[in-house]
């Protein structure tokens, strides 16, 4: 099994009605490697991780996976990809009609395993993220943090090499936000996984971040540890820990 996922982004400009959003990005991801990316709201944070994903076309630069051209990659069949990604999206982009269980399972279903396999992966999952209770409750019966652990279950049910985060803790409280770094530091103790994780929670980002990536206006102003953020000489970087640390 790879050891997570390389990922090469260089010169990355995306536009929407003539405004540009990314403006050059120029990003190396290790493998193995948790990188976060921060910034204020509306600097292309999710715009990246979407282009990332591959879920949006740039207008110039690439996104390489392991030295695979993106869309190289998308056109693999699925059964011949030599790696898996997936993505936990910030609304959790459950289905209300289907149990959690159903939920975690439907990618895996789609891949034609027998039911006993899925049934096992499913309870492996659930378990890992705390729900093992949970398998028939349907998403309406479940909180905010209890929904964004479900879509952590789906996306490490695929097995993934790469696991994108769009800002996982995004309307939960402190006690939840802190559940849910923990469950994100743990996916790499779990698999050889690379994770790319887009916040603008200053706590989460230094918990769970190898290094941290700062975009300011689509463009990547500094990528430093993430013990060194708060020591940081650049002028953005310095305002935007001053505005996280007075926002908690």
């Amino acid at each position: 099994m790879t050891p997570g996922v390389r990922i090469e982004i260089a010169g990355l400009r995306k536009s929407y009605n003539g405004v540009e959003v990314l403006r050059g990005i120029d990003l190396l991801i290790e493998p193995g490697e948790s990188l976060v990316i921060v910034g204020g709201s509306g600097e292309g944070k999710s715009v990246l991780l979407r282009h990332i994903a591959g879920l949006e076309k740039p207008n110039a630069g690439r996104v390489r996976l392991n030295d695979i051209d993106l869309p190289t990659y998308q056109a693999m069949e699925a059964e011949k990809k030599p790696f898996r990604l997936a993505m936990v999206f910030q609304g959790a982009a459950l289905l209300n009609s289907l149990t959690v269980a159903e939920n975690v399972a439907l990618r895996l279903l789609e891949h034609g395993k027998s039911k006993r396999e899925v049934a096992e992966v499913v309870a492996t999952c659930l378990q890992q993220v705390g729900l093992a209770h949970a398998e028939d409750k349907l998403p309406a019966d479940l909180s905010g943090g209890m929904r964004k652990r479900v879509a952590i279950a789906r996306a490490l049910a695929a097995e993934p090499q790469l696991v994108l985060h769009d800002e996982p803790t995004a309307d939960l409280d402190p006690i939840l936000t802190l559940q849910i770094a923990e469950l994100i530091a743990n996916i790499g103790r779990l698999q050889p996984t690379t994770q790319v994780i887009v916040t603008h929670n200053l706590a989460l980002a230094t918990s769970v971040g190898d290094r941290i990536a700062v975009l300011r206006r689509g463009e990547v102003v500094e990528v430093l540890p993430a013990d060194a953020l708060k020591e940081s000489r650049h002028p953005f970087t310095q305002e935007f820990v001053k505005a996280a640390t007075m926002h908690i």
